[in-house]
């Protein structure tokens, strides 16, 4: 069993100081409001009104620390706190760092998937050029079998529904030549590369630009390839 005391006495009016083995407290104040001051940097307010029983505390443990050598055990504590965000920060560096030398590293592994020329060229063209290519052919259909409901009849706009048809043909039509020179340009070049065109090598590097999101490793990359001869021809983008 523990053994404790409390001394208080009073000091001056509406002033009471008290001893006890936690240390030694001040209170002032009247009924209605007191405020006490205990040496451990505990603080509290007590508000009440006078014969209801109703009272309010607020309590504060926080501490204004004067003397020189707590200031100093403040600042040596902001010292060790920023110098662990600076560790912090310089590993995260350090990590970034070796992250982009692995990324240089292993630009080889990052390549396109490979493209099979043989099947670009065996590939048929999507409709015959003297003829109407699949999308215009639906959109025609898609026109001549449209029939105005009920609705379109009453509020008038057969008509307006008819022209958006009709544009929707020519839209259709020119998608379909589009298509039809994409298939065109892929059918050269395949030929010109499995016909061992070397311009073609470098006219396909340069249109597709293969490496484009490596720049930033550096400012540009040489492309070669070894002719029979064993000669190098370099393209540079």
């Amino acid at each position: 069993m523990g053994f404790g005391f409390r001394k208080s006495f009073k000091i001056a009016p509406g002033i009471r100081m008290s001893a006890s083995k936690s240390g030694l407290g001040l209170s002032f104040g009247g009924k209605g409001l007191r405020y006490s001051v205990h040496s451990s940097g505990r603080r509290r307010t007590t508000a009440s009104i006078p014969g209801t029983g109703i009272s309010y505390s607020s309590s504060s443990s926080s501490r204004n620390y004067r003397s020189s050598s707590y200031q100093r055990q403040l600042q040596i504590r902001q010292r060790e706190e920023k110098a662990r965000e600076e560790l912090e920060r310089n590993r995260l560096l350090v990590e970034k760092f070796e992250n982009r030398i692995e990324m240089i590293k292993s630009i080889h592994k990052e390549c396109d998937d490979e493209i099979d020329w043989i099947e670009i060229k065996k590939a048929p063209a999507p409709f015959e050029r003297d003829q109407k290519g699949p999308k215009e052919i639906a959109a025609i259909r898609k026109y001549e079998s449209y029939r105005p409901g009920f609705f379109a009849k009453i509020f008038k706009t057969e008509s307006k529904h008819r022209n958006k048809l009709f544009f929707a043909i020519q839209t259709a039509a020119k998608e379909d030549v589009e298509a039809y020179e994409d298939w065109v340009e892929l059918h050269t070049i395949a030929n010109r590369i499995l016909d061992g065109d070397e311009d073609a090598y470098f006219d396909v590097i340069d249109q597709m630009s293969p490496l484009d999101d490596l720049l930033e490793f550096g400012s540009g990359f040489e492309f070669f390839y070894m002719r029979p001869t064993m000669q190098n021809t370099s393209f540079v983008c």
